[in-house]
C-alpha cells in the first residue's frame, strides 16, 4: 500500500511540481489541494494520512490554527508535518517545532534531494 501525503501550496507549478517528485521519485500517492479550506474538507472526512506537507503562505488563513486544529484530532496526532516557506519564517516556525506541531520546514526553491531526504525520514522510508 501507498504512503499517502497530503500536498497543500496554492501556487499551481510548485505544487505540480512538487506532486511529480513525490510520485515519480518517491512513489508516493500525492493528494494536492490549492488552499486550506479544501484540505479542511477531506481531512474532517477521517481520511488516513502520513504526511502533510503545506506551504505557509496564504491569504486570509492561519497557517498555524489550521496546524493546532489537525494535531487536535486523534486520528491526525502523529501525522507528520513539514511546512515549506519561501519566506523567513524562523520564528514561527521554531515556535510550532517546540511545540511539536510540525516536524519540520523547507525553504523554498528547494532541492528535490532534499526534499526527498526529509519525507522518507518522517515516512519512516530512511536514508
Amino acid at each position: 500500500m501507498l504512503k499517502k501525503i497530503i500536498l497543500i501550496d496554492g501556487n499551481i507549478t510548485t505544487r505540480k511540481t512538487t506532486k511529480l517528485i513525490l510520485t515519480l521519485h518517491g512513489g508516493f500517492e500525492v493528494i494536492d489541494f490549492a488552499n486550506i479550506e479544501d484540505t479542511i474538507s477531506y481531512l474532517n472526512n477521517n481520511n488516513k494520512i502520513d504526511l502533510i506537507v503545506s506551504d505557509i503562505e496564504f491569504s486570509g488563513i492561519d497557517v498555524f490554527q489550521f496546524i493546532k486544529e489537525i494535531k487536535e484530532k486523534d486520528i491526525y496526532k502523529s501525522t507528520p508535518i513539514l511546512i515549506t516557506s519561501k519566506d523567513q519564517h524562523s520564528f514561527e516556525l521554531q515556535n510550532l517545532s517546540f511545540a511539536r506541531l510540525i516536524d519540520g520546514w523547507l525553504m523554498k526553491p528547494f532541492d528535490e534531494k532534499v526534499l526527498m531526504l526529509l519525507v522518507k525520514t518522517y515516512l519512516g522510508g530512511g536514508v
